[in-house]
């Protein structure tokens, strides 16, 4: 994960733990803590293997206290805290496709990107898949994030 991603994961799991010592976690540990916070995505991960023949998809959700749901294209969410994470996941990406993300918290042949969005703001991230067989296909899907007050 890039370092912005890092930063953000650590401080969150520091917030949520009190006093603790930081310590430079591993890709394995950092997803698995991103993971532990957004039980959305972990289901989405453990679901199995995906129908490989549907067209190439993507979905997103803004993550609130609530147990929020992926939406096809478009996701909207409000809650009281000023940031909080948008993710983004292609779904049905072809076995041996490259993706490139046109954003930077995304990283490159990595199915699932989370971006962190504040209040009032939306969130537009667009990706190519590169198909083994020299086709490609654009998606994109754009979060939303609203205050409650």
């Amino acid at each position: 994960m890039n370092k912005s991603l890092k930063t953000l994961l650590t401080i969150a799991s520091l917030s949520l733990a009190g006093t603790a010592v930081a310590k430079e976690l591993s890709a394995e540990e950092d997803l698995a803590l991103a993971l532990k916070a957004l039980p959305e995505a972990a289901d989405d991960l453990d679901s199995g293997p995906m129908n490989k023949s549907s067209a190439i998809r993507m979905k997103c959700f803004v993550d609130t206290p609530a147990y929020d749901m992926y939406t096809y294209d478009f996701c909207a969410s409000a809650a009281a805290a000023r940031t909080t994470t948008a993710v983004f996941k292609i779904d049905n990406v072809p076995t041996g496709a490259t993706i490139n993300w046109s954003n930077s918290h995304c990283q490159s042949n990595n199915s699932l990107c989370f971006v962190p969005i504040r209040q009032y703001r939306s969130v537009t991230v667009n990706a190519t898949v590169l198909k083994p067989n020299g086709t490609y296909t654009s998606v994109s899907a754009t979060a939303e994030y609203e205050g409650l007050f």
